[in-house]
This record gives C-alpha cells, sequence and structure tokens, in this order.
C-alpha cells in the first residue's frame, strides 16, 4: 500500500508539474502576443497617422478620375479616392472593381465640357474676349484662394471653380489655335 501511495503522489506531483508548465506556457505565450501586437501597432503607427491626415485632407475635394481598365471617366469624393489607393498609386473602379482608377484633375476640369460653347465661336477675337474674361476670373478666384479660406466648403467650391476656369481657358486655348490654323480641328 505504502508503495501505491508513493506511485500517487509521484503522479499527482507530475501531473501538477505538467500543469503549471502549460500554464507557464500559456503566459509566455499570452506576453509574447501582446509583445508582438504593441510592436506591430508602434511601428506602423506613423504610416497610419499620415495616411488618416491624408483621407481627412482629401474629404473636401473632389476627383475626376479615370479607370485604366474598363475607361470609366466620372467624379469621385477625395477621401474614397484616398481610402481606396494601393502601393501602386491607383485606386479601385467603382466601375469594374480592378484597381486601375487614377486621378486625372480635380473635379470640373475636363475642357471637353466647354467644346460646344467655344466651338461655336467663330473669330479670334471672340475668343480673344472669353479668354480675358476667363482669366479675370480665375485671377479672383486664385487671389480668394490665397487668402486661405476658413471654412472648408468654401475652400472645395473654390477649387472646383478654379479648375472649370483652368479648363476653359484650356478649351479656348484650343480653340483660338484652330482658328488660327484649320488644319489642327480636333476629332469630332
Amino acid at each position: 500500500m505504502g508503495s501505491a501511495f508513493f506511485r500517487l503522489t509521484a503522479e499527482l506531483g507530475e501531473a501538477l508539474l505538467i500543469e503549471k508548465s502549460n500554464r507557464m506556457k500559456v503566459i509566455i505565450s499570452a506576453v509574447c502576443l501582446v509583445a508582438a501586437i504593441g510592436i506591430w501597432y508602434w511601428s506602423g503607427s506613423t504610416e497610419r497617422r499620415l495616411r488618416a491626415e491624408l483621407i481627412d485632407g482629401a474629404k473636401d475635394m473632389t476627383y475626376r478620375v479615370e479607370c485604366t481598365a474598363c475607361g470609366y471617366v466620372g467624379e469621385m469624393n477625395g477621401s474614397e479616392f484616398v481610402r481606396g489607393l494601393d502601393d501602386t498609386g491607383l485606386s479601385v473602379c467603382p466601375k469594374c472593381g480592378e484597381s486601375s482608377l487614377r486621378q486625372v484633375g480635380l473635379a470640373g476640369s475636363d475642357p471637353e465640357q466647354f467644346r460646344a460653347e467655344v466651338d461655336a465661336m467663330d473669330s479670334v477675337s471672340e475668343v480673344e474676349e472669353a479668354a480675358y474674361s476667363a482669366q479675370g476670373e480665375l485671377d479672383k478666384v486664385i487671389l480668394e484662394l490665397a487668402a486661405e479660406p476658413k471654412d472648408p466648403e468654401r475652400m472645395n467650391a473654390l477649387q472646383r471653380e478654379r479648375a472649370k476656369l483652368e479648363a476653359k481657358l484650356q478649351a479656348l486655348n484650343i480653340r483660338w489655335s484652330t482658328i488660327l490654323d484649320p488644319s489642327q480641328v480636333r476629332d469630332q
């Protein structure tokens, strides 16, 4: 009976050692996991903070975007565009879902939107008058932007107006060239 008692206590002692050993393994694993998470978090905190600032800074912007995969052209909120950026600088296209969407300018910056208006102008003097007018408006917008308005909505509206006026001037310059040299007529 004595030997059975010692065998039993020896087995219990071994079981207790194994149980303590398993607890230590769990504790060590938990400490390592917490340390790894901490290292991961702190190592990328600057990058995450900068990305968050970039997204926040673009929230009031609207970009004109183009998909190189499906040909989609449209406008997209700046923070949505930035949030979807990958390492190549492309975002996800809302039409085809491919990561091939690129920014081509601010919303309203497509000179094609003024094509009908400027193609109706038949003389250099008409184009010149329209260009001086658009340039005067652009100068006013640039001066107001230089004053850095505090209202983000006003800043966004001014940036869109600037893009629109620059696109109009570009369209007027193209028309000026085609009036002076008819061989440079754009494709219909």
